[in-house]
């Protein structure tokens, strides 16, 4: 059996039945707090704050959307920050190997491989499940579909025409 879906993702792809997701908790749409990078990703150098402005531009262009179109919520902000710090990371990390190279001299004079190649798998298998969990890969893209004239979906997202001004005003 997989991993209990939230009811939201019943309500895009079409799947919602009312015997089956009643009792499931469905959270309010609230506005996504950005979180304070300052705090989060500390330090005074140069590449420090180029991670904190790559995760604060990347926070910029994904929550609005995550928000409208997945009905993201401030409950689920940890997800999103942990997808914009690795993605920052991850530019971090490519950016340091452009300026070593991908080849340095070992202790004995021998050509290895540079170890960031490591770190920056690392980060890239993170990302990638980061990208599933929150709908944005391809193919999580390709199946969402546009949710029915439900009642019930309807009262639950209320809110989402002034959501969605208020983001407008924002961009």
């Amino acid at each position: 059996m997989g991993a209990i879906r939230p009811i939201n993702d019943h309500y895009r792809n079409g799947t919602y039945r009312a015997d089956r997701h009643e009792d499931k908790m469905i959270l309010p749409a609230a506005m996504l707090r950005e979180p304070d990078w300052e705090d989060i990703l500390p330090g005074a150098s140069e590449e420090a704050g180029k991670v904190r402005s790559d995760a604060a531009e990347l926070w910029a262009r994904t929550a609005p959307a995550l928000m409208a179109a997945a009905g993201l919520t401030d409950a689920q902000r940890e997800t999103l920050t942990m997808f914009c710090i690795a993605v920052a990371n991850y530019w971090a990390v490519t950016r340091e190997l452009s300026r070593t190279g991908n080849l340095l001299k070992g202790r004995t004079g021998e050509w290895v491989k540079n170890p960031l190649h490591t770190v920056r798998t690392m980060y890239v298998n993170e990302i990638t499940a980061l990208r599933k969990e929150l709908g944005l890969s391809p193919a999580t893209a390709a199946r969402i579909t546009r949710p029915t004239a439900d009642e019930d979906y309807s009262e639950t997202t209320s809110n989402s025409a002034e959501m969605l001004r208020i983001l407008q005003e924002l961009g």
